[in-house]
């Protein structure tokens, strides 16, 4: 179904069979028994879409009937209006790295770049990343809107850890310097590559020194017992309460399939991939760490200064901060003198 292969990918769903019409479905369906697995594994028997196909419904951590729903729901919507597909472009150094400066993202249908909305002026973002391990599994950066807590955008590919990272960076600044928080528990590469290009809006986790008994803080999100159940129970309540927030038919597909395997442990279904959910998880627990509120446009500084004005403040924040808000005052004397 993503293309990565030579083969064409066919699905067809009950309602194929012309004998079985929609009168016919519900009435099988209200036939079963008032069990929430017996209803899934009936998706699963005779499925609408791909994934209740192939779901393991009778151990499902997250809600089958809205997922299943938002993904018919999307599907059709994006028949419509497909989301923007791409890759984003930062202007590199001499030796190939990232800088702060224009970033660009650039339309390609076979981009690792999945947007259903594009930054907007002020808002706050947060990026949770997942990385692979041995480069089995998927890199996945998830991308929410802090202020509205919708999943805006999802970079999904196989890659090294060290470009991982310069993706993120620039990612990051692309949507307006986002708080990015990546699971550091198979590798730390990915958060020191960041601090070596300069990008220090990072989670930070809080860390006690083995030695000294101190309490220090320390970049990237650890998943541990106490905190994976956490970042995913916290999951569960958005598909159960706001399903609506989340956009991407690949996270939502891999929902289907995580399951509470054997021990009870969440956890993809075997042959399965989990890390579009736990990219996702990991940005929506990153939250607290970064501003919901819209960030106000900064006041320019009016035209005509002296040159010696204008560099002085220009290199200051605080003394800019200052006399912008000097300026207002004495405006605001002249207009209630008249």
């Amino acid at each position: 179904m993503e293309g990565l292969n030579g083969f064409t990918p066919i699905f067809l769903p009950w309602s194929a069979d012309p004998r079985r019409t929609q009168e016919w479905y519900e009435a099988t369906k209200k036939a079963l028994p008032v069990d929430g697995d017996s209803d899934a594994n009936y998706h699963t028997e005779y499925p609408e879409t791909p994934e209740e196909a192939f779901m393991y419904a009778g151990n499902a951590v997250f809600n089958v009937e809205k997922l299943t729903n938002r993904i018919k729901l999307l599907r059709h919507a994006y028949k419509e209006n497909p989301p923007a597909r791409g890759n984003i472009e930062s202007i590199q150094a001499i030796n190939g790295d990232p800088i702060k400066g224009v970033v660009k993202f650039i339309p390609d249908e076979n981009g690792w770049l999945t947007v259903y909305e594009m930054p907007v002026h002020g808002n706050r973002y947060v990026i949770g990343g997942d990385i692979s391990e041995g480069g089995i599994d998927w890199s996945v950066g998830q991308v929410i809107d802090n202020t509205t807590g919708n999943q805006v955008a999802t970079w999904r590919a196989h890659t090294d850890t060290d470009l991982f990272a310069k993706q993120m960076f620039s990612l990051g600044h692309f949507y307006n310097e986002a708080l990015i928080a990546i699971e550091i528990n198979f590798d730390t590469h990915p958060v020191k590559e960041l601090i070596r290009l300069g990008y220090h809006r990072q989670y930070k986790r809080e860390v006690v020194d083995s030695i000294s008994k101190k309490r220090e803080q320390k970049y990237g999100w650890r998943t541990t017992s106490s905190s994976r159940p956490l970042a995913i129970g916290e999951l569960v309540s958005i598909v159960r309460e706001n399903i609506d927030s989340i956009n991407d038919l690949t996270t939502l597909s891999e929902m289907l399939s995580f399951i509470r395997g054997d021990t009870g442990r969440p956890e993809a279904q075997q042959g399965k991939h989990d890390d579009a959910v736990i990219a996702l998880a990991i940005a929506y627990m990153a939250r607290g760490q970064q501003l919901f509120s819209v960030k106000e446009k900064e006041p320019e500084l009016p035209k005509g200064l002296p040159e010696d004005l204008l560099s002085d403040l220009m290199q200051d924040p605080a003394a800019k901060a200052h006399w912008l808000s000097m300026r207002k005052i004495q405006e605001g004397v002249i207009t209630d003198a008249v």
